[in-house]
């Protein structure tokens, strides 16, 4: 007969690896940094089970398992190749945190029957970010005096823990629950009185939600970020009611005719005077850069953390100098190029492929409460994607496993699986 994993693995995998999260998420801080090596490497602790189950049920990966076994291949040459093996080990630490509780939250049951509790753990977590994330970014995002006032409860506590994040990092992790909480903000109400008033509420509660999400996310001055956000939430409502995406249609030829009318590059330029133009340039120079360290090694990349030695300090200067504070490729499918090869990143995105395909299948398919689930998902995908063009925060950052449970979501709220067979085994 064929076999599969104990349910009791199914339950515990995910505490597990969520116990791990916590110093290899911040190394350093929980245990020293000789322990990360060890710690990356029990995050599969679980996996000969699920390998062990697919070998019993004679079962088929499907392309997702495909691309999950490619990923680890990559990850591991990634790190073999690294200039620097102690802080590869962190990076990967990082990346292993997000790919393991993708693949867990597949077969943890109360995932699997109610995929939305994902979605509410990303709204949390970057609830719990507004807080604590302006004090460990500090200065810029302090400046103003009645923000400076309202975080100054929490920053001497905060930053007694000796971490700090990047304000771009920050606004990555708030960006996904934005278009999350509008989004579970319009999902229907119900038809009873008290479903009705417990729809009020937690619109009330989710919309204002999102808008102070909005409001810190203006503090980190990520205008990708700002802009990927405010995009994402058109998508939602044209999702919401779809007879409504006419009038968005609309709405943007207006808006592209405007531009035309009132001669497109003089609105550029002013729009590039506050800054934007000498980022532009410091951007086309780090991206050039990175192609030409791409061509150098297509399929086995330049190793995790590789970035500084071989793109900014070895390859020559082409626009301009770039200073060691410039640590990835500010585009996030170069960024995984360079650092996995092309190979990695091509599993990356059938990763990312799978979850868009999934939210849309569920979209299509469901109604309700989660339908509405699955169109935040959509939109939060995008915007992710819409911010990657030029940055990469969410890649090789203590917040790198935040895409992966969106991406997570996607893949449970559709259904796909990482393996297929005719026994009784399937992750996922």
């Amino acid at each position: 007969m064929p076999s599969r994993p104990p349910a009791w693995a199914c339950w515990l995998e995910t505490p597990w690896l969520l116990l791990l999260a916590l110093p290899l998420t911040l190394p350093g801080l929980w245990l020293p940094l000789r322990y990360t090596p060890t710690l990356t490497l029990l995050l599969g602790l679980f996996w000969p089970l699920w390998l062990w189950g697919a070998w019993r049920s004679r079962a088929r990966p499907t392309l997702l398992g495909w691309a999950t076994v490619a990923l680890l291949g990559s990850v591991a040459l990634a790190v073999a190749r690294a200039p620097d093996l102690r802080l590869a080990w962190v990076l990967a630490g990082h990346l292993g945190v997000g790919l393991a509780l993708a693949v867990a939250l597949l077969a943890w049951p109360p995932a699997r029957r109610w995929p939305g509790l994902i979605a509410l753990g990303l709204i949390a977590l970057a609830a719990v970010l507004s807080v604590v994330g302006p004090p460990l970014v500090g200065g810029s995002a302090l400046q103003n005096p009645r923000v400076a006032a309202f975080y100054a409860p929490w920053t001497a506590m905060v930053q007694a823990w000796g971490e700090t994040l990047n304000a771009n990092v920050l606004a990555g992790g708030l960006l996904p629950a934005i278009p999350l909480s509008v989004a579970l903000a319009l999902a229907p109400w119900g038809a009873a009185w008290w479903q009705r008033g417990l729809g009020l509420l937690r619109t009330s509660l989710l919309l204002g939600l999102a808008g102070w999400l909005v409001q810190v996310l203006t503090l980190t001055n990520s205008r990708a970020g700002l802009a990927a956000a405010l995009l994402s939430l058109p998508l939602v409502v044209v999702l919401r009611w779809p007879r409504l995406r006419w009038s968005a249609a609309a709405l943007v030829a207006l808006g592209v005719g405007w531009l035309i009318v009132n001669d497109p590059w003089t609105q550029l330029q002013t729009v590039m005077a506050d800054g934007m133009a000498r980022d532009y340039n410091g951007r086309m120079e780090i991206w050039l850069r990175s192609w030409i360290a791409l061509r150098r090694a297509p399929w086995t990349g330049i190793g995790l953390g590789g970035f500084i030695p071989m793109v900014v300090e070895r390859i020559a200067p082409i626009r301009e100098v770039l200073t060691p504070q410039v640590t990835h490729a500010h585009a996030w499918w170069l960024q995984v190029a360079l650092d996995l090869g092309v190979g990695g990143l091509l599993a990356f995105l059938a990763w990312l492929g799978a979850g868009l395909w999934g939210a849309w299948r569920a979209y299509r398919a469901v109604t309700g409460a989660r339908r509405m689930v699955a169109a935040g998902t959509l939109a939060a995908l995008v915007a992710l994607l819409l911010h990657g063009l030029v940055d990469a925060p969410l890649w090789n950052s203590k917040l790198a496993f935040v895409p992966w449970l969106l991406v997570a979501l996607g893949v449970g709220l559709g259904g796909l699986r990482l393996g297929r067979g005719a026994g009784t085994f399937d992750r996922g």
